[in-house]
This record gives structure tokens, sequence and C-alpha cells, in this order.
């Protein structure tokens, strides 16, 4: 039977939007250079010694950048708790998402007003703004603590230290540069936060306990914003189930002339999509076991293919056409 191929540029080059997929934020969790753990010794920018007992915050109102300037509004509704034990990492999902060369991933610090000075009560307790034991809201008229950082400090860790971050007019913005990978059909944007530099410029000899005076603890929130989030090196592998590459087969690539050959031995992949490199889709099709697909019209360059089980993308591979 005849593959019928839909090419974009009898369409003036329509960006076809049905590639939805699972976007989530990858954060892992680090002191320095190592994982992340309660009550690890350490010592700050200014050599001030500390461990932290307690490490929460709220992350909300993301955004992603994309294709060089466009930007995507996530909703409102996807607001995170971090509290933080010894995990390596915590995914925060973003929801279904269509979007592509992504430049960078956008988020606050807390809670938007006026949200942020409504009441825990309205929500359930397993909700991120629910009640919560300890406590990470203040106050219907200052609202929830953005940040909640805790520990021991001084030479012998014998002072107590308190930071919770408050108020709407200390709710930041972060930017970090990312890149996307799709991993099991979903796509993932990691970053790296450092909690060692949540407190920077800090003496954290005298045990410093400030709850909303924005004195230490809006140093900590403005340390949040401008030094604790970065790029992730290196690619998502921890508690992901992958697809064998061997399940998905493009050769040639690169592609010097003939047709391109395309194979799956999954049988719940039944489509595909090319695009190009700035997210264009250049020819969708149905995916048979065995399939040949003559890509002649298609320019010098390099493109992307997504293996899809209907509209959700499963796993995505690259080839050159020369």
């Amino acid at each position: 039977m005849k593959i019928i191929v839909f090419f974009i540029a009898i369409f003036g080059l329509i960006n076809f939007s049905n590639a939805q997929m699972d976007t989530k934020v990858r954060i892992y969790h680090r002191l320095g250079n190592q994982s992340f753990s309660l009550n690890s010794n350490e010592v700050n920018n200014i050599n001030k010694a500390f461990n932290f007992t307690r490490m929460e915050y709220y992350l909300s109102r993301f955004s992603i950048v994309y294709n060089g300037g466009s930007t995507l509004v996530i909703n409102d509704s996807v607001l995170a708790l971090i509290n933080l034990t010894n995990e390596d990492h915590t995914d925060i999902d973003l929801g279904m998402l269509n979007v592509s060369n992504i430049d960078s991933i956008k988020f606050h610090v807390g809670v938007y007003a006026p949200i942020n000075n409504g009441d825990p009560a309205a929500f359930s307790s397993s909700h991120p703004l629910g009640p919560k034991s300890p406590s990470m809201h203040w106050g219907w008229a200052s609202g929830y603590r953005f940040a909640a950082i805790e520990g021991k400090s001084g030479s012998n860790f014998t002072q107590t230290f308190q930071l919770h971050g408050l108020f709407n007019e200390n709710y930041f913005e972060t930017s970090v540069p990312v890149n996307e990978e799709i991993v099991g059909g979903t796509m993932f944007m990691a970053i790296t936060a450092d909690y060692l530099r949540s407190l920077e410029n800090i003496d954290m000899n005298t045990g410093p306990v400030a709850h909303g005076t924005n004195t230490e603890d809006l140093i900590a929130l403005e340390n949040f914003r401008d030094f604790v989030f970065s790029p992730s090196a290196g690619t998502i592998t921890a508690n992901i189930d992958v697809y064998e590459e061997s399940e998905f087969l493009i050769y040639p690539n690169p592609l010097k002339a003939g047709n391109l050959n395309i194979r799956t031995d999954d049988a719940s992949i039944n489509n595909f999509q090319i695009m190009t490199m700035d997210g264009r889709v250049v020819a969708l099709n149905i995916l048979n076991a065995a399939t040949n697909l003559d890509l002649s019209y298609l320019p010098y360059g390099t493109y992307i293919i997504l293996f899809m089980s209907n509209e959700n993308v499963v796993a995505q591979k690259r080839f050159v056409k020369l």
C-alpha cells in the first residue's frame, strides 16, 4: 500500500501542533559537587560552618522560553513544594505541552498573590498549599514561607539558625538556560540546585534567626534567585524507563541518496513526524513494520524523527540529510 506523506511545503510551512508531550522539570539537589543530605557539615563562601536540618521552598509560575524568544506560560495550577530529606532529584510535572528548541525555564521562588494571602484550610493536606507540619504558612497578612531553611551553625555547630523568607515583594523570578531531552516519551528540562549557595555571604556563626525581617532571610531568597539554580550537566538517566536503541532504527544515516528506512519492533508505535531543528514539522506518516520514505525533497540539514503512539511522543532520533 502506498504511504501518503503530507508535505508542509504544500501548506505554506504550517506547524502541525498535535505532538503534545508529557513535560517535566527535573531538579538535581546538591551541596556543591555532592548530593544533598541533611545534617551534612558544610561551609559557605565566607567560610562559616553550618548544616541543614530543614530545607523547604515553593516554586510557582513557570514559563518556557523557546525558539529564540517565544514564551509559553504554564498554568498557575503547577506549583511545587520542595521538601528535602536526602533526595537526589525532584521531578515537577508541567503537563502535556507542544514545545521544542527550548532556551530556558523561568519560575518564581514562593507563592504568588493573592493566593499567598489566602487560607491554607481551603486546600487539602496533600496539596502543596494545604496545612503542613511544620507549617509553611506564616499568617494571612504575610502569607506563606517562600523558603524555610533551618539547621545548626557555628564553629562547633552549637547555634541554631532559622531563615524564613516571606512577603509578596520578595516573590522573585529566576531564569535558567536548559536543553530539552526526551526519554521514554517524556521531555525533561534538567537543572541543578546547589543549596550551599543559599547561604552565601551570611554570617552563620551567630545562628541567625530571621522570620520575615528582610535581613538574612531576604539574603537567602535573593541567593535562591541569583545563585542556587544552574543548568544541569549530563543527561537524564535516573529512575526512567527507557526504550532500547535497537527498538527504533533509521538508516542510512546520514542519508545521501535513496530512501530513508524506518523500523520499530514496538507495535504500539503507529506513526511518526519529521521535524526541522527549529521545530517545523515537514512530514507526517503512518508507521508500518517496514517504512521506506523518499526524502529527496528535503534540503540538506539535520532533522528529528518523533516516534509516536497515537499523539504521544515515545522516542526521538536524529538524522542528517546530505
